[in-house]
């Protein structure tokens, strides 16, 4: 509880960039509402294609939430995803002009690794280098790091996907897991 409640205070008072290739950053704003919206802000509605029920954030929470984070959000973005050495830089640059002192990386797999080594050899590179900038700056940096498809057991630093720095070289590791809807069921019951 207490990692959760400095993470919340990092969040509350200083400005944030966030790294990610999987979506654009309105469709990034409104994945953050919906993940920070308490239920009553929260809509339901039916997917056809999807065959399941899909929720986002009600309007006038969307339109809340983005005063909220105001110009203490910026999205470390180009056309192109960003090789290991484009993305420290970036990351200088936001921290030495616009004052950023949270860092995101959603995810590992969207930074295009230059494999001057194998890839391992280089995902390691790019972790030893985002230590040695979250130790200069004193900054924290949230890497996302999907696992390998679990078998159904406890996920472990082991089963992060990628080369075994990434965990080793991390001074916390939190994993974040998607509930089946049975889970979800069982919890509502169980309180």
């Amino acid at each position: 509880q207490d990692m959760i409640d400095k993470y919340e205070e990092l969040l509350n008072n200083y400005k944030i960039a966030v790294y990610s290739k999987e979506y654009t950053q309105p469709e990034y704003l409104m994945k953050l509402a919906l993940q920070c919206a308490d239920k009553e802000n929260i809509e339901k509605y039916y997917d056809e294609f999807k065959e399941k029920n899909m929720y986002y954030p009600k309007s006038e929470f969307v339109k809340e939430f983005k005063k909220w984070l105001g110009k203490r959000f910026i999205m470390l973005d180009k056309e192109q995803n960003f090789t290991e050495k484009e993305l420290i830089e970036s990351m200088k640059i936001a921290y030495q002009r616009d004052g950023v002192k949270v860092f995101f990386i959603d995810n590992l797999m969207k930074i295009k690794l230059s494999f001057n080594n194998s890839k391992w050899d280089t995902q390691a590179d790019l972790a030893d280098a985002l230590v040695n900038f979250a130790q200069f700056y004193n900054v924290p940096i949230f890497l996302v790091a999907h696992p390998n498809k679990p078998d159904g057991s406890k996920l472990t630093s082991y089963d992060i996907s990628g080369a075994s720095e990434l965990a080793n070289l991390a001074h916390n590791i939190m994993f974040i897991l998607k509930l089946t809807e049975e889970e979800k069921e069982k919890l509502r019951k169980n309180g």
